[in-house]
């Protein structure tokens, strides 16, 4: 290896600053040929140090030494780089949530708000990282922070995680075999929720059913449904035609 030495150029004040240079290492041919010199990296401002380019020319001629181009090497290094973080990118619990919604959660009724809550929660926290590095830590860490305000709602978030990594591993192109929710249950982490046993009194109900005479449709609808058929806001809410008025084929 040959290093251009550092040249030394006086400032204003007269210090002096070393000047960005190149390192090289001489590479031998084989039959007679005339080495190549190549460059090894841009020595100064903290580029490369001359320990590394040291290194480098060592392992390059240790390379040469036993017949293989170190130019070879570099580029599949670099093609193997490039198809790791093309893996990462397609593998990325965004992107793989996104494959969630369209071929498991768009044919389910509550699918919609099981994507919102995962939109909301999960993936502004795991987006860009790999489904397989997702870790029960990671999970706890979630409805841990869920449960002290929301309870019920951290237990159907970690009924919601288990269900996408059940998935994921169903499909086998995730390398995921163990899914992080394996062993964690509602009562152990959320621990008994008290359910609420408030209900509405006659004089609640008519004026409940008057106002939402007065909110006009669909809202004023929606609030009759739910008075009616004692079904949860989301559920009155969200029904489809045919759920109401039935098959008529």
């Amino acid at each position: 290896m040959s290093a251009s030495p550092i040249s030394r150029i006086a400032t204003r004040r007269g210090a002096a600053r070393p000047e960005r240079s190149s390192s090289s290492c001489t590479q031998g041919s084989h039959g007679g040929a005339a080495p190549t010199q190549r460059k090894i990296g841009i020595y100064g401002d903290e580029a490369i140090t001359l320990e590394q380019a040291r290194c480098t020319a060592g392992e390059w001629r240790s390379l040469v030494a036993r017949g293989i181009d170190p130019k070879v090497i570099e580029a599949e290094a670099r093609e193997n780089e490039t198809c790791e973080r093309a893996q990462r990118i397609k593998h990325s619990f965004a992107n793989v949530a996104q494959v969630f919604f369209t071929y498991k959660l768009a044919h389910e009724r509550r699918g919609k708000r099981a994507e919102r809550d995962f939109r909301s929660i999960f993936i502004p926290v795991w987006g860009d990282r790999p489904v397989g590095d997702i870790t029960t830590a990671d999970v706890l860490a979630i409805i841990t922070a869920k449960k002290r305000t929301a309870p019920a709602m951290a237990k159907a978030l970690l009924t919601l995680a288990g269900r996408f990594f059940t998935w994921v591993i169903d499909q086998q192109v995730y390398a995921l075999t163990t899914s992080p929710c394996s062993g964690l249950t509602k009562k152990k982490i959320v621990g008994e929720t008290t359910p609420r046993t408030r209900r509405l009194n006659d004089a609640e109900l008519f004026a409940l059913w008057r106002s939402a005479g007065r909110m006009g449709y669909p809202v004023g609808a929606v609030y009759w449904t739910l008075l009616l058929t004692a079904l949860r806001l989301n559920e009155g809410a969200q029904m489809s035609w045919p759920e109401v008025h039935g098959d008529t084929r």
